[in-house]
C-alpha cells in the first residue's frame, strides 16, 4: 500500500461531534466557520494520519473564517489568519467542550439569578434612627430590575413550568454581612464565606410566582465587598451544584462588581485582595457544560457622573467580563437600557439553535 503524501492533512472540530474531518492543503486558506458564542473556535490538525496539534482561532465575532495552514520547511506546521490571533497546544489537549442544543420549546425552565449583594442599589443595613433616611441612588434602577425580573418570571410560568433558585454573592463573611435580615441570608454567610441561597432546599429550583421573587429581593441589604472584585466565581461555580433539570437552563447574572480572572485580571493590582479563589471563566465554561445559558445585567453605578480615569478603568474592565461571561451578545443588559420582560422573551426565542463556548485564554 503506498504511504500517504506527508501533506495529507485533515482538520478535526473539537466540540463539533457531527462533523467530519475536513481535507486541507497547505497555501489554501479553508473555511473554518465558528458557532455562535465562540471567541476562539478551535480543531484539531492532523498530517499522515497523526495529531500534530490543537489550533485556537480568534473570531473576532465572525462566524466564518479562512485560515491558511503553513509549513515551515522543517516539518512543522502553523496556522495563521490575518488579523487573528492564533494559538497552539499539544494535541492532546482538550479546550472546547460541546455545544448547547437550545431547546426553544422546552416545557420546563430552570433560572438561576445570581445577585451581587455589594451592589450600589441595595440599601445599606441600618440603625433604627437611620431607616427613614433616602434610599441610596441606584435603589430606584435596582427596584426597577426586580420588578422586570418578577414580570419575566410570571411570563415564563404562563407557559411552561419555570423554576427559579437565586443565589447572592459578597466577597467574605464580614461583620456587615451578619447584619442582612432575612435569615437564609444569613445562615449562608455562617456556613460559606462569600454566597448566601435565598430560595431553599438550597440546591433545589421551585416554582415561584413574580410577587414572591420581589418579596425576597426586597429584603436584602447590602454588605461590604471589602474590595473591587467579589464572588461572582464562587457563586457560579455554586451553580453548577444546583439540581438541574429543566429542558432549557439559564443563569442570569445581576450585578455590578466582577469575579476574578485568571486570564483576564483587573487593570491594575491590589484591587483583589486574595479572598476570591475561583475563576470566572472556568465556572462559566462548567456551566456551558451543564448545558447552562448564561445573561449577564449590568446594573450602572448611577452615583458615579464623572469617574476618574482609575475607576473608568476598571469599571470598563468590569463590564467586559460581564459581556464575555453571557452565552451571546443578545445576552448582555444594561439595567435602564432594554433590559424588560418582552425584549429577554425575545432574545430567549430568537438564539440560535446551538451556542458554543471557548475557552478563556
Amino acid at each position: 500500500m503506498a504511504s500517504k503524501s506527508p501533506h495529507d492533512m485533515e482538520i478535526i472540530r473539537l466540540g463539533y461531534p457531527d462533523d467530519p474531518p475536513i481535507p486541507v492543503q497547505p497555501g489554501i486558506p479553508f473555511p473554518l466557520s465558528a458557532l455562535p458564542g465562540e471567541h476562539w473556535t478551535t480543531f484539531h490538525l492532523v498530517v499522515d494520519g497523526e495529531p500534530q496539534a490543537v489550533f485556537q482561532v480568534e473570531t473576532l465575532g465572525e462566524r466564518l473564517l479562512n485560515p491558511i495552514i503553513a509549513s515551515d520547511g522543517n516539518g512543522g506546521v502553523h496556522v495563521h489568519i490575518q488579523g487573528h490571533r492564533v494559538l497552539r497546544f499539544a494535541p492532546d489537549v482538550m479546550l472546547s467542550p460541546q455545544a448547547i442544543k437550545v431547546n426553544k420549546e422546552a416545557d420546563r425552565v430552570d433560572v438561576a439569578w445570581v445577585i451581587d449583594a455589594t451592589q450600589a442599589g441595595l440599601k445599606p443595613a441600618r440603625s433604627e434612627e437611620e431607616k427613614n433616611e433616602k434610599p441610596p441612588p441606584a435603589h430606584a434602577a435596582w427596584e426597577s430590575h426586580v420588578a422586570a425580573m418578577a414580570d419575566l418570571i410570571d411570563a415564563m410560568g404562563s407557559e411552561r413550568e419555570a423554576r427559579m433558585a437565586m443565589l447572592t454573592f459578597g466577597d467574605r463573611a464580614t461583620k456587615s454581612s451578619s447584619v442582612v435580615s432575612t435569615d437564609p441570608w444569613e445562615r449562608g454567610f455562617q456556613q460559606i464565606s462569600n454566597i448566601a441561597h435565598l430560595t431553599t432546599p438550597e440546591r433545589a429550583f421551585r416554582p415561584m410566582a413574580g410577587e414572591r421573587l420581589k418579596e425576597l429581593a426586597g429584603k436584602m441589604v447590602r454588605i461590604d465587598g471589602d474590595d473591587y472584585v467579589d464572588a461572582l466565581a464562587e457563586a457560579l461555580t455554586a451553580c453548577t451544584g444546583l439540581a438541574w433539570n429543566g429542558e432549557r437552563r439559564i443563569v442570569i447574572i445581576s450585578g455590578d462588581s466582577p469575579g476574578y480572572s485568571l486570564a483576564f485580571p483587573p487593570p491594575e493590582a491590589g484591587v483583589d485582595t486574595g479572598y476570591c479563589r475561583r475563576d470566572v471563566d472556568a465556572a462559566a465554561m462548567a456551566l456551558h457544560e451543564l448545558g447552562v445559558e448564561i445573561m449577564t445585567v449590568y446594573l450602572p453605578i448611577t452615583a458615579l457622573t464623572n469617574p476618574s480615569d482609575r475607576i473608568a478603568k476598571l469599571l470598563t474592565w468590569t463590564q467586559a467580563q460581564y459581556q464575555r461571561l453571557a452565552s451571546l451578545p443578545e445576552y448582555v443588559f444594561v439595567v435602564g437600557d432594554g433590559f424588560a420582560q418582552e425584549t429577554v422573551l425575545q432574545a430567549l426565542q430568537d438564539s440560535p439553535e446551538v451556542i458554543g463556548r471557548s475557552s478563556a485564554v
